[in-house]
């Protein structure tokens, strides 16, 4: 008898019990039709790897083929320095942000952006982005400049603690030798932003050695947040701005965040005659400056420094 699905479902329709030879039949043929699934899902997978695999290809082929990944390593190159020239001054190693997002994509692209001293010549450390270490890696600061062969640095540091000091006890040698590593590069510095929490910080560290001179230098940028200021008379690296650092195409800038002591302005002014001074006045948390702060007295009391700067 020829079972086909038509006569199947008449019989199951009718309601009628089919026999012990239709039974026998219809064993063999449910048999035979569980072999042809199997078979056809076999070749229903291998069918789906072969249209994966052409897919692939044929995305290669285009990719080959596409005028722009034929472009010269110059021009690639750049394009790198341009997208990096979008984002800020100073360059926050992010894995998703350029230029480490140019060494993912592939062996190419990761040689050309490697091959730039431009993309790795700036930099922004910063104290607590190493949360899951005990200290600030050194080792990766190093590895990123050493990417930017003989080009200028332009370098921002801040040893600033953005939480509770005791939750960053561990991390101060990280913080110095940083710092260290920082001084001796500082014939190649371009432009040069070292923030801190006060002057006994590893910005001391400025004026307890005598580096070369920074003949690249055109930007220098020391931000202080700190509210007591009792101790800064004492810093003898102040007196030493005029030697030390001698910008070739503008002032060397100071911000004070949270000073409001005299003594801090006179000290400065008498550092150094290139130094321009840039005061903010502390503001505790929450409360709105509704009014510019009044001029601040300079301790020989013959002028006074706008609230805004002197130059």
């Amino acid at each position: 008898m020829n079972y086909d699905i038509t006569v199947l479902q008449r019989l199951v329709d009718s309601g009628l019990q089919p026999d012990d030879a239709q039974i026998l039949e219809l064993h063999e043929i449910a048999a035979k039709d569980a072999s042809l699934i199997t078979s056809l899902e076999e070749e229903e997978t291998r069918a789906l790897e072969k249209l994966t695999e052409i897919q692939k290809r044929v995305e290669i082929e285009k990719a080959l083929l596409s005028p722009v990944l034929r472009l010269p390593g110059e021009i690639w190159m750049a394009i790198f320095l341009e997208s990096v020239l979008l984002f800020e001054k100073f360059v926050t190693p992010h894995p998703n942000s350029p230029p480490l997002v140019f060494s993912q994509l592939n062996r190419f692209i990761r040689y050309l952006a490697l091959g730039t001293p431009q993309l790795w010549s700036s930099i922004k450390i910063r104290r607590c982005d190493w949360k899951l270490k005990c200290h600030p890696r050194v080792d990766f600061v190093q590895l990123w400049l050493s990417r930017a062969a003989k080009q200028p640095l332009s370098i921002y540091f801040s040893s600033t603690r953005d939480k509770p000091r005791k939750l960053f006890e561990c991390d101060v040698k990280g913080v110095v030798d940083i710092m260290d590593f920082i001084l001796t590069l500082v014939p190649r510095w371009k432009s040069v932003h070292f923030c801190a929490s006060d002057l006994s910080s590893a910005v001391i560290r400025l004026g307890a050695k005598k580096p070369l001179g920074a003949t690249m230098l055109e930007d220098f940028e020391l931000d202080i947040q700190e509210k007591d200021n009792a101790s800064y008379a004492n810093h003898a690296f102040l007196g030493k701005l005029r030697s030390l650092w001698k910008p070739t195409h503008g002032p060397i800038r100071f911000y004070f965040n949270r000073i409001t002591g005299d003594n801090m302005f006179r000290l400065l002014r008498d550092a150094s005659s290139a130094s321009r001074l840039h005061h903010r006045p502390f503001v505790e948390a929450n409360e709105p400056l509704t009014h510019p702060p009044a001029p601040l007295r300079i301790a020989d009391g013959t002028d006074s420094v706008p609230a805004q700067g002197y130059t």
